[in-house]
């Protein structure tokens, strides 16, 4: 009995793994055929497409063209003049060319307070009052 029970249930094994095999190869090979007749019916659409594709169309355009123009090119050069005591004035227009303005002061009252001040000073008094 034992060994009957046991034939029943290998046969029974044989045959589900049989039919699952078969299952599974009936899917995979109708996905393919499936994926096969869309490959043709896009074959199809693409030779429809290049059949469209032939027809060539003309077109003429009429293109106007204005007459030349003068072109004018502007060239600019850099020249550098030098200045020694770099106060910003160029050694051949600056009255002390070894000495910065800035330290150069007069005095025409002699009074010992820098003509500059004097002026700054009266411009900030008339502006107070």
């Amino acid at each position: 009995m034992r060994t009957k029970s046991l034939a029943i249930i290998l046969v029974f094994l044989l045959v589900s793994s049989v039919a699952i095999f078969a299952v599974y190869g009936f899917a995979y090979h109708a996905n393919f055929v499936q994926a096969d007749e869309e490959d043709e019916e896009d074959e199809e659409d693409e030779e429809d497409e290049e059949d469209d594709e032939e027809k060539v169309e003309y077109e003429t355009k009429t293109v106007i063209v204005a007459p030349a123009k003068t072109v004018y090119e502007e060239r600019t050069k850099d020249v550098a003049y030098p200045d020694s005591d770099r106060d910003g004035y160029d050694d051949e227009n600056d009255p002390h060319p070894n000495v910065a303005e800035i330290y150069i002061v007069s005095d025409e009252d002699k009074d010992g307070i820098v003509d500059e001040y004097e002026k700054f000073f009266e411009k900030i008094r008339i502006v107070a009052e």
